[in-house]
């Protein structure tokens, strides 16, 4: 398995390296297509040298080449070919990454405001579920000035912290005395939990929780909506036992936790890996660099039954790590001799599951001829068409199969669990409202004017994951009775982001 993750994340990495300083680079000149054939002819060099130059050269590039990149397979050898497709899926894949990272920007001005007001006002202007718990008293008087200018969510929220007195709740170090006798190299079982529903979704935020205290300032990068920070370790509690490796190894190697935070209603799902790049000590000298952390379905541990309200189900996995949808912390094996107290910089990147934003996944043109058409869908799956029928008055109705892209493989593993209610029936929890399923599978004229769906039957042809589901759906047309000219699936799509990361002024424990 960790293997099977080591080959993607190698031509991953080498696109990364080029990529930590794009975020302040301006939008790229349009790039002259000679250029670009000049260097596609180099990728075919004989010399290892010119083409890894080449290479690098078109990824710098970046969205100004993939043109040429797309059409660089036709006539070109086999190496030009394998290599311009790798580009092309780089290139796009930072792309996406930076696009499902955008920030929230957020303005926050307060004079002499209180504090629990402030946090009303901050929920509300953001939009997310943001509260304050715990003993309050310490807040009945305190007040918060604070002009931030327009910052992204989670610089907000530091300062915010920074200001009112508050910490995060949630975001709490991993236990010095916590069992970290974790393999190098693996996640070690990072807890995940799960919701499925069936037809599909994001997590159930949890919301963000302030506690009165004293906030402290840490080593911090800001990745758009994903927040890199390192955690201080925590005071061994007394009299407890010592149980796995201790923090600093007597080969001198030492243990650093990486707290990863995403901005609330981004769609992140599951952590997938976190990769060292590069690590300097505080004199500047490079460090060897530590095997990459990879969060595996198969080294999630026990699986936790949980029951929720309205039939979602849910499946934790429990290990050495921590995480929640709020929160996920990374213990990182350095190779760091005990007399290095601090580090310059920690370079590096992390790969995670999210959910995109409602998007067109697969549209059929010229519906009332497409019967017995399966066309594929962005990302995998894909939508047949099994029957078409249009009456004298216009009403159209359809039967058509949406096959679901895969699922993660614990998502898998989670609905094949076959939790039962009462009267042993499996839990279906496909829709079959019109409110609903009229927002996923859409009916459109040639103007795009829609039809509206007035009638929709469901069956789920594949028990075991629920990924193949057949509708049959009745559309009444607008005003004038016009053709259908297209049937439209959207939804959210699972991807792959990467957030490249620099921290600078580490301490060490």
């Amino acid at each position: 398995m960790v293997k099977r993750f080591l080959a993607p994340l190698a031509v991953i990495a080498l696109g990364l390296c080029l990529a930590y300083a794009e975020e302040t680079k301006p939008a790229p000149a349009k790039t002259d297509p000679a250029a670009v054939a000049k260097l596609l002819d180099q990728l075919g060099s004989d010399r290892y040298e010119d083409r890894e130059a080449a290479f690098k050269a078109l990824d710098a590039l970046g969205p100004t080449a993939l043109e040429g990149l797309r059409t660089a397979p036709k006539g070109r050898d086999e190496e030009t070919r394998r290599r311009a497709v790798e580009l092309v899926l780089l290139i796009e894949r930072r792309q996406e990454s930076a696009q499902l990272t955008q920030p929230k920007l957020v303005h926050l001005v307060y004079t002499d405001t209180p504090v629990t007001q402030a946090v009303q006002d901050l929920a509300r202007k953001t939009g997310f579920q943001i509260q304050i718990e715990g003993d309050q008293t310490k807040l009945a008087n305190r007040k918060i000035t604070l002009d931030t200018g327009e910052i992204p969510f989670w610089q907000a929220v530091d300062q915010f912290c920074l200001k009112a007195g508050l910490v995060e709740r949630g975001s709490l170090v991993i236990p010095e005395n916590a069992n970290q006798n974790v393999p190098e190299g693996r996640m070690g079982g990072l807890r995940k939990r799960i919701e499925i529903n069936g037809f599909g979704g994001p997590r159930p935020e949890t919301p963000l929780v302030f506690l009165e205290g004293k906030h402290q300032a840490l080593p911090t990068y800001y990745g758009g909506a994903v927040r890199v920070r390192v955690l201080p370790r925590a005071t061994p509690t007394a009299n407890a036992p010592q149980n796995g490796t201790p923090v600093n190894e007597n080969d001198g190697g030492q243990l650093l936790t990486i707290e990863l935070s995403p901005e609330p209603k981004m769609g992140w799902q599951n952590v997938l890996s976190v990769r060292i790049e590069k690590v300097l000590d505080e004199q500047g000298n490079e460090l060897k660099v530590p095997l990459p952390y990879l969060c595996e379905p198969s080294n999630y541990g026990d699986l936790e039954q949980v029951w929720a309200m309205g039939g979602i189900r849910e499946v934790s996995f429990d290990g050495a790590g921590q995480s929640s949808n709020r929160y996920t912390q990374v213990p990182i094996r350095l190779h760091a001799a005990k007399d290095v107290k601090r580090l310059k910089e920690v370079h590096g990147f992390v790969a995670a599951e999210v959910l995109t934003p409602m998007q067109p996944l697969i549209t059929v043109e010229d519906i009332l001829n497409a019967s017995d058409k399966t066309v594929p869908g962005k990302g995998g799956g894909s939508l047949k068409v099994s029957e078409v029928k249009r009456d004298d008055k216009g009403q159209v109705t359809l039967q058509v199969v949406v096959e679901k892209p895969a699922a993660p493989q614990a998502e898998v593993m989670a609905a094949q669990m076959r939790i039962r209610w009462g009267g042993g029936m499996p839990v279906q929890a496909q829709p079959n409202d019109v409110n609903v399923i009229g927002k996923t599978l859409s009916l459109v004229d040639e103007k795009g004017q829609e039809f509206k769906l007035i009638a929709v039957e469901n069956k789920v042809l594949d028990s075991e994951t629920g990924g193949a589901v057949e509708y049959r759906l009745t559309f009444q047309p607008p005003a004038g009775a016009p053709k259908p000219a297209k049937l439209g699936y959207t939804g959210q799509r699972q991807t792959t982001i990467d957030v490249p990361f620099v921290l600078k002024d580490v301490p060490l424990p």
